[in-house]
Order: structure tokens, then sequence, then C-alpha cells
């Protein structure tokens, strides 16, 4: 049993002359719930009859987690359950009949196998009822818990003062160009405050050009770079934030779609689109103001 209060569960225990193989487990986070109802055999909704709202209205929040959760489910035989519930995805029992509860549980657990397919009509049927995604989805939580810990770990480049220093803030980006009608891919970098620029071209997108383009920088600025900022890009993950950590520099993202936030690269790209025809050979160009 899941659920409850220290007194709550005490009172059961004293009131009912409980046995030991229930076990009681206080209340738990509503993320661990789809837990547990995953790990029990069946789960049961036993509403009952007399209240007119619950006998003919109501569709309990529970049962399309129970749908969701890919286990066996009893329900009483009411109309506001069978508008969602039907002998399809479910087993009924006669509301307020604990034996016809306890034989339709004995008789589901004897013949678990042959009733698979309601496990997973229940499963593809509740998907009609979750257009906003409200139910709990493995899958998409973990997504989106993979998507908290990024945003946690990365810096906002909102979060930086600005100083009017050479080397404080460099911008890097990628821009992508056809060169001899094949395509290329250009890191840029920019200083913020001195304007000095640096551009090399790579055939790949990969974060190891990415690393090796950083290098090249670190050189070209005798190794005076406080700051990087880039975008979200996947070039500036994973090899480049292995040396940025070498190299001991913060790294800073631009926000989403928010193209003001690397303004200085944005025309430093726009300049480079003018003269890259001038250099058709070029591999790198250094430009200062």
């Amino acid at each position: 049993m899941v659920g409850g209060t220290e007194d709550e569960i005490l009172f059961l225990k004293q009131e009912f002359d409980i046995m030991n193989n229930v076990v009681f487990i206080p209340r738990r986070p509503y993320r661990e719930i789809p837990f547990y109802l995953k790990s029990a055999d069946v789960l049961v909704l036993p509403n009952e009859r007399g209240d007119v709202i619950s006998e003919k209205y109501t569709s309990p929040l529970k049962m399309f987690e129970y749908m969701a959760s890919k286990t066996n489910i009893i329900a009483s035989d009411l109309r506001s359950i069978k508008e969602v519930l039907n002998f399809n995805n479910s087993i009924f029992f006669e509301p307020g009949n604990a034996s016809d509860l306890n034989r339709k549980i004995d008789y589901l657990l004897e013949s678990k196998n042959q009733f698979s397919y309601l496990v997973e009509n229940a499963y593809n049927e509740v998907k009609n009822y979750d257009q906003c995604g409200i139910y709990y989805s493995p899958a998409k939580q973990a997504r989106i818990n993979k998507k908290r810990v990024r945003s946690v770990r990365r810096k906002k480049i909102t979060d930086l003062t600005k100083k009017p220093m050479t080397g404080f803030l460099v911008c890097v980006d990628t821009v992508v160009r056809y060169v001899n009608g094949q395509k290329r891919y250009i890191l840029t970098a920019i200083d913020r405050y001195s304007k000095l620029s640096f551009a090399r071209m790579y055939t790949t997108h990969s974060s190891k050009n990415a690393a090796d383009f950083l290098h090249r920088l670190h050189y070209l600025l005798d190794g005076k770079i406080e700051n990087i900022q880039t975008d979200n890009g996947s070039e500036f993950k994973k090899c480049f934030d292995q040396a940025l950590t070498r190299l001991e520099i913060p790294h800073y993202h631009s926000r989403v779609k928010t193209p003001k936030d690397n303004a200085v690269n944005e025309r430093f790209n726009r300049t480079l689109n003018k003269v890259l025809p001038m250099y058709p050979s070029s591999t790198e160009i250094v430009a200062r103001k």
C-alpha cells in the first residue's frame, strides 16, 4: 500500500488487524508513482454505486494512469467508468461486491497470459486522451530530464557581465557556404571588444573540428581568452567542451532563436560572405579592425 501519513497507516494496521504480508510505503513524489503502478500485477478501480456524480459522470484520473502503465485493470462496472474502459481493455466486477472482485482477481492472475491483449489495447487507447501529454511517459520524461540537466549545466550569455577588454569575450559561430560547388563549414570567431576576427574552413561539421579551431584561436590570441560564447549547435559540444575544460575557459551560450545575443559574429559572417569569393583557395582568414 502506497501513500498516507504515519497516523493513517497506524490506524489501518490497528483497525483491520492487517497481516505482516502487507507492505506500507509512505507518501512518495508523484514522479515515482508510475513505477509502483508498473510493479503491480493488477490495478483495481473499486468505485461504488450510490454517488450519482461518481457513478454516472466521473472519469478518475488514476484510470488513465492505469491504462498508461501497461498493467492489467479490473474496474467497477459503472457507466462513468465504461465511457473509457471496455471489455477490450479491462475486466469488470460488480460494484461493492468483494467476492466478485476476489474471483476476478484470481481469474486474471491464473490466466494472465491470455489477457495480454487487454494491456496493449488500454495503452493504445489512452493515447487518444493524452493530446496534451499530461500522463506519464518514461521515454518522454527521460528526454525532459536530459534537457533539464543540460540547461542547468549551460551558462547563458545574459548571465555574463561584459568588460571592455580584449580577450574577455570571444564569440564563435559556424556558417555553411558552397565553395566551387562543394559544401564547406566555416568556423568564425570575433573578439567582442577589439573585433579581431578569425575564420577557418572545414569539410565536415563536427565537435572535433570545432576543438581544432579553438586551439588555433587560442594560439592566435596568445592564450588570452577569458570567455567563449557559442550557440547551441552540436559542434560546440563533446570535443569542443573538453578542449575548453583543458584550457580552463568558461563556455557561455546564446539563447535559442536570439541572434542579437551574438550580433557581432552575425555581422562578421555577412562580411565574410562578401570577402570569401576574393580568396577562393584560402582555408584561413584573419582580420583586424
